[in-house]
């Protein structure tokens, strides 16, 4: 094994079925949903701590999973830079650039999921265990409804729940 493996657990306080679910889908897309994000700009570009890292979310319970592959040393900086990207989303700190392409990101991974057999079993699948049916057009509409300012209320709720660090020892 060479690299340690950084796991993050979030409480978010919000699930699939509240309204403000999707400024957390472009919260998590902010934060660590690909190229454009401030994981993987921050964490991963600019500090070279990580050979990779995203954040994802478990809708049907709340949660949000921050992972990172890191040097079994830079456990402490990695979360220190993780913490921060949080508390700059919390204060507004998000480019026009980070969401617009979070948008963008998430838009088109719902086009490409109502052409796609399992992806429309897997969003019926969510609307049945969470009491809501969303369509792939109604979920596009409201993506692009969502503001900076949504994305930052959201951003207030989500709090650190576990650490997990899996090392060589």
């Amino acid at each position: 094994m060479n690299q340690g493996k950084l796991t993050m657990g979030f409480r978010t306080n919000t699930k699939y079925s509240d309204e403000d679910y999707y400024s957390l889908m472009v919260y998590n897309g902010i934060l660590g949903g690909g190229s454009h994000s401030k994981l993987f700009q921050n964490v991963r570009e600019k500090a070279s701590l990580a050979y990779y890292a995203f954040s994802r979310l478990e809708k049907n319970k709340g949660l949000m999973i921050v992972s990172s592959g890191i040097d079994f040393d830079d456990r402490e900086r990695a979360i220190e830079i993780i913490n921060q990207q949080l508390e700059d989303i919390r204060e507004g700190k998000i480019s026009d650039y980070e969401f617009d392409s979070t948008i963008k990101c998430l838009v088109n991974s719902f086009k490409e999921a109502a052409d796609n057999p399992a992806m429309i079993i897997s969003l019926y699948l969510d609307g049945i265990l969470n009491g809501v049916q969303r369509s792939t057009k109604e979920i596009i509409e409201n993506l692009y409804k969502v503001t900076k300012t949504d994305v930052v209320n959201v951003a207030e709720r989500i709090c650190l729940d576990t650490v997990f660090f899996l090392n060589k020892k």
